[in-house]
């Protein structure tokens, strides 16, 4: 028997079992509507989530001095909360150390609980409502702005423009009473004053009425806030461009995304300012290098909440390595504080972003859209970008705003 050859087989045996031992597998979870009518939305912030945890991987991530390698599991909530509540118990039961999701405010309210029970921390890439980091919910965080700071942006814009009375016209459903509620809450403080609050029915029967009611007695509004469904956008606008309910002339519509697709090339277009919740794409501090490696690794350029998905990624996996650990990291998570592709990463106590940022459209007949950003564009501090210091957590830095951090201006 040839020992040497024994010996030799015995020793690589160990060291490849300890190899194997050494690289801990971290499973980060993903949830999202990839089914259903917000399919692509929901598949492109999938995409941005596995873009961070390849990039992860290829440099070699180290968490408390141990190679890891990350694993995601994804999950689909198809949008509906019910179902969001069923794959965050999946997701809990599959043992994941940080989720990124949901994308939208219904099912990431539907799962924070349990998320919470688990103590698993969760990052929503695109959910607005106030509420998601009001409950008292330690683990819960988003990376876009929430509605309170979206109505804030809208009424500065209204103050910017005059505009002192303002109708409220909303869903009647849950999430246009509460986008009312808050609008009210920001109103006052800025001397807007709210001169009527009218409910939309889901089937649009009452819209005449309630653009009637604007017109009679009282003072007249200024600009209409509206929060509602696409169907009920496409009925606003319609009945305000024929103007037989209420005429819209000298008036001014804010809302949200719903009031944004480039649909209305009639007069009301140069009459909308709408904002998407986040900063424009083409404002993003980091979008153009990043961008490219999307383009390149999955085809079609991503979206506002696609460097959003991204960004949250890297605020696990930032925290982690901080933390030292994938298991207690939560911590480390609070005083999260980097530059990511979106912008500046940090939160506040109730797990918002410290400084939001967003972008406003407004439209002009035969022109491109205009954003406005609105929100600092300047981190506080310079902060530590993720990934410095010799960690291999990231593909590059993303730049700050120019201006900012020694930057020069454009």
């Amino acid at each position: 028997m040839n020992w040497t050859r024994v010996v030799v087989g015995v020793l690589a045996g160990v060291l490849s079992i300890g190899i194997a031992k050494a690289q801990e597998v971290v499973k980060l979870g993903y949830a999202g509507p990839v089914s259903g009518s917000l399919a692509q939305f929901g598949k492109s912030a999938e995409n941005a989530v596995r873009m961070a945890i390849d990039e992860a991987n290829s440099k070699g991530l180290q968490i408390g001095g141990r190679q890891v390698k990350l694993e995601l599991i994804a999950e689909d909530d198809a949008a509906d909360p019910k179902q969001a509540s069923a794959v965050a118990q999946k997701l809990c039961d599959s043992r994941v150390r940080g989720v990124v999701g949901h994308l939208n405010s219904s099912t990431s309210l539907a799962a924070s609980k349990i998320y919470s029970d688990c103590g698993i921390p969760n990052i929503s890439p695109g959910a607005t409502a106030t509420a998601l980091t009001h409950q008292a919910y330690p683990t819960s965080f988003r990376v876009v702005p929430n509605e309170a700071s979206i109505n804030a942006g809208l009424l500065l814009t209204a103050v910017r423009l005059q505009i002192r009375k303002v109708a409220v016209v909303v869903s009647e459903r849950d999430f246009g009473q509460v986008a009312a509620a808050t609008f009210l809450e920001a109103a006052r403080p800025r001397g807007v004053e709210v001169i009527r609050m009218a409910p939309l029915r889901d089937d649009g029967q009452n819209l005449q009425s309630v653009l009637g009611s604007l017109g009679r007695g009282g003072p007249r509004p200024g600009a209409i806030f509206f929060s509602g469904t696409n169907e009920q956008a496409l009925a606003l606008l319609y009945e305000l461009d024929r103007g037989t309910a209420f005429s819209s002339s000298n008036l001014t519509i804010l809302g949200g995304l719903e009031l944004c697709p480039e649909r209305m090339n009639g007069p009301l277009r140069e009459k909308i300012i709408c904002t998407t919740g986040t900063a424009s794409l083409k404002q993003m501090p980091g979008a153009k290098s990043w961008g490219e490696r999307y383009r390149k690794k999955f085809g079609g350029m991503p979206s506002e909440s696609d460097a959003a998905a991204y960004d949250a990624t890297n605020a696990l996996t930032e925290a982690m390595r901080k933390a030292g650990s994938s298991t207690n990291f939560l911590n480390a998570l609070k005083a999260i504080d980097f530059i990511g592709v979106s912008g500046r990463i940090a939160f506040n106590a109730n797990g918002d972003l410290r400084q939001p940022t967003m972008s406003l459209y407004s439209y002009a007949r035969n022109a491109p859209e205009r954003a406005d950003t609105v929100g600092p564009t300047c981190p506080e501090t310079c902060p530590t970008p993720a990934g410095s210091g010799g960690s291999p957590d990231r593909q590059d830095t993303p730049a700050v705003p120019p201006g900012c951090c020694g930057t020069p201006k454009n």
